[in-house]
């Protein structure tokens, strides 16, 4: 493994404190260790940097390993440490300005509530990240935007509330696919997402042309992908 050397050296400057020299160690094993979904690795190294960070008293490098650490913890279903670390990020985040942060730790939190099936508080926070990004300018903050409209779309679709699904969806689509969409800077999967999330509604509909017209752009876009995705109503 790749990062086993980043880990090992990266665990030997940590423990004699010379946490400067540790933290790219430990941050490049931390994101190996994602990249191979080894996820209690990942949550173990990250609150690793999270510490080394704290003692070089940097914020970033500590709101990112809290949303990080947070993201394996949910993979491990471990929903309270992942909480734990979402809540302390977003306070982080919030005490120093880091609003896109801060509205990422939001957005996961969400993720957890929706993946829990608490549909109620999972569309409160879906609701709240929308809020919070229209204070930013919409070109680094809409890629995050449009997630949490696909997820809010979902937990109305899972509630039954289709039209409100549905309008959501169409927004975020028309954010990644439509006329003023930026083919470089769009996220395939989400927008491929988005899509296939608008074809399963045509078919619960009985709108059956036009879910297979959806679906045929679906695969078009998971065509443009490295690996293909599903959809995740």
């Amino acid at each position: 493994w790749v990062g086993e050397a980043h880990t090992d050296l990266g665990h030997h400057l940590f423990i004699s404190e010379q946490f400067a020299d540790a933290l790219p160690h430990l941050v490049k094993a931390a994101d190996e260790a994602a990249h191979i979904f080894s996820w209690d690795e990942a949550a173990a190294i990250n609150d690793d940097v999270f510490a080394a960070g704290r003692a070089q008293s940097d914020v970033e490098t500590q709101i990112t390993a809290l949303l990080k650490s947070g993201r394996a913890y949910g993979h491990l279903a471990h929903y309270e440490a992942a909480t734990e670390r979402f809540q302390q990020c977003r306070q982080m985040a919030a005490d120093h300005g880091y609003v896109l942060i801060e509205a990422q730790a939001i957005y996961e939190t969400g993720d957890l509530e929706l993946n829990q099936g608490h549909l109620d508080s999972a569309g409160e926070s879906f609701a709240d990240v929308t809020v919070r990004l229209k204070s930013l300018d919409l070109q680094t903050s809409w890629p995050l935007y449009a997630k949490a409209l696909i997820a809010w779309g979902s937990v109305d679709f899972e509630a039954g509330r289709h039209e409100q699904a549905e309008s959501r969806w169409l927004e975020a689509q028309a954010m990644l696919t439509g006329d003023e969409a930026d083919p470089a800077s769009t996220d395939v999967a989400e927008a491929s997402n988005v899509v296939n999330n608008l074809a399963v509604l045509a078919t619960v509909r009985g709108q059956f042309d036009r879910a297979w017209a959806l679906y045929q752009e679906a695969l078009d876009l998971d065509a443009r992908r490295d690996v293909s995705g599903q959809t995740v109503l």
